[in-house]
């Protein structure tokens, strides 16, 4: 699933609520690789209608933005893996509108 950093770390920044649906919604992406989310709230296995679970997603993956939680991620991840007096580069690529970090 996730490296235990992430786990930690996204489970301090989301609501219990939201970081049990993304953990069920990890564990659905890998076994049944399907990213629709219609097909999504169908598999997750919550005590919901079919459209709460709908909406639950939905707004999960809206509160996932990449300053609130993806930015605070990788900097504790450098903070943890490198130390504070050495040089760092960080490059991001956006072309395409995709975003990759060498």
């Amino acid at each position: 699933m996730l490296p235990q950093s992430y786990q930690i770390h996204l489970q301090r920044q989301l609501s219990p609520q939201h970081w049990r649906i993304l953990h069920h919604l990890l564990l659905l992406i890998q076994v049944f690789h399907s990213v629709n989310l219609e097909s999504l709230a169908t598999l997750l296995p919550i005590a919901m209608t079919f459209a709460s679970r709908r909406q639950a997603l939905q707004r999960l993956l809206t509160a996932l933005d990449i300053q609130t939680h993806w930015f605070r991620l990788i900097t504790a991840l450098l903070k943890a893996r490198f130390s504070p007096h050495s040089t760092l580069y960080v490059i991001l690529n956006r072309t395409n509108g995709n975003t990759a970090i060498y």
